[in-house]
């Protein structure tokens, strides 16, 4: 017992449960926030301080799709961490066949779920012109490809979210033999991956796309080739410093390696709070940008590393910041945290266009002010969503992933 409290442990990472749940949730905030106009502010005017009224974080919601980049890196990370292990440890790579499994038994259930119910829906309303109009849309989403074309990305009647699961699948074709050459030319694929998305972002976007076109262009694969090298390399420090740390720990007496351990738990701890006050001040400096598009696709790599050192650090943080990021709850939050992603916006929005709640004006409630119907859209879309997110996760994904990773296997005692 008193060994798990100063050993550090690399094979299930208990704060990234955290991190991904609260990185998907301040994207769905952002999408809300869109839908319904609720503005996240906590009126204090009761405490009668003539200078401060409330708590307004507006400039955090209003940019949180920035934490889309925080969902791949998390993705690269968690892709890398066996390779990371087999590095430091010497254990066996990952099969390949079995990685390929694992990511269809992961997105595939969910994926193709959310495109046959908006098809229906769309069916049902109408939405397509012609039946050309629906296979252009269709045919780029069966095939992870709808990000390249914009009748199924800027105009699709599908799910608009499901763009990001384009670009990990996309990414996971290639990640196999990424990962290797990382693991053996770490240096040079990590400034390669870099290379190239700082080649595709300035001398393709920013040189020649002009600034109105920009989003059919700043979420491509390529943009995110660094994000995802940022994950990669943050994994193989988080089990590099586990290595060093435990070593180093291992034959010292039970009272040093706890005091140790809260050395390096209040000096991660700093650079946790650091991590917050970086990501504070480049939301400002978003927030005075000219175009926002343009800041976010040139500084993506900058607010990368950031993210990447947020992990680190979390990993290594003092016991408070571990129990908040890696508590039962944050794990089922996390778990459903893939299904909720991708029904927020679809559900909210759906809603919205079909008068619901119910309004009679031509013109949505939230345009006028009205913060009753404001209240109850924002509450419905989370409600909504939360209820999707564990129907789905449970009753699709949970029993579709079982079913695929079952197929094909043999068993080798008889």
């Amino acid at each position: 017992m008193r060994e798990k409290q100063w050993r550090y442990d690399d094979t299930h990472i208990d704060v990234l449960d955290g991190i991904r749940a609260i990185a998907v949730f301040i994207v769905a905030w952002f999408h809300i926030w869109q839908i319904s106009w609720k503005s996240p502010y906590l009126n204090l005017s009761f405490l009668g301080f003539d200078n401060f009224t409330g708590l307004d974080a507006t400039w955090f919601v209003r940019f949180g799709y920035e934490m889309v980049d925080m969902m791949l890196l998390l993705s690269g990370f968690c892709l890398f961490l066996p390779y990371a292990k087999s590095m430091i440890y010497g254990e066996k790579e990952p099969d390949i066949k079995l990685f390929y499994k694992k990511r269809v038994a992961r997105i595939f259930p969910s994926y193709y779920f959310a495109i046959l119910v908006a098809l229906i829906l769309a069916c049902i309303n109408q939405a397509y012109a012609t039946q050309s109009d629906l296979w252009k849309d269709l045919l780029p989403h069966l095939t992870f490809t709808h990000t390249y074309f914009k009748e199924s990305y800027i105009f699709t009647h599908s799910n608009g979210v499901l763009w990001t699961l384009a670009i990990e699948v996309q990414f996971y074709l290639l990640f196999p033999w990424i990962a290797k050459l990382f693991k053996k030319y770490m240096v040079g694929t990590y400034f390669t991956m870099v290379a190239l998305a700082w080649v595709f972002i300035h001398w393709i976007i920013v040189d020649r796309v002009p600034q109105e076109a920009y989003s059919m262009w700043i979420n491509q694969l390529p943009t995110f080739l660094a994000v995802y090298a940022n994950g990669m390399l943050a994994a193989f420090i988080v089990v590099k410093l586990t290595h060093i740390f435990n070593q180093y720990m291992e034959n010292q007496k039970a009272e040093e390696r706890l005091q140790n351990r809260k050395h390096i738990g209040y000096f991660f701890s700093a650079l946790f709070v650091f991590g917050l006050l970086a990501f504070r001040m480049m939301m400002k400096d978003i927030g005075n940008a000219e175009n926002s598009m343009e800041w976010q696709i040139v500084n993506r790599y900058t607010l990368s590393l950031l993210y990447a050192l947020f992990i680190i650090a979390s990993a290594f943080a003092s016991r408070i910041i571990q129990v908040i990021l890696g508590n039962p709850v944050m794990k089922f939050f996390s778990a459903i945290s893939f299904n909720f992603y991708i029904w927020h916006p679809y559900i909210g929005g759906y809603c919205k266009n079909h008068h619901i709640p119910f309004w009679t004006d031509d013109q949505p409630p939230n345009e006028l002010g009205d913060q009753v119907w404001i209240n109850k859209c924002f509450w419905l879309c989370w409600i909504t969503a939360f209820v999707a997110a564990v129907f789905c996760t449970y009753c699709i994904e949970k029993p579709c992933s079982k079913l695929i990773m079952k197929w094909g296997s043999k068993k080798t005692n008889r």
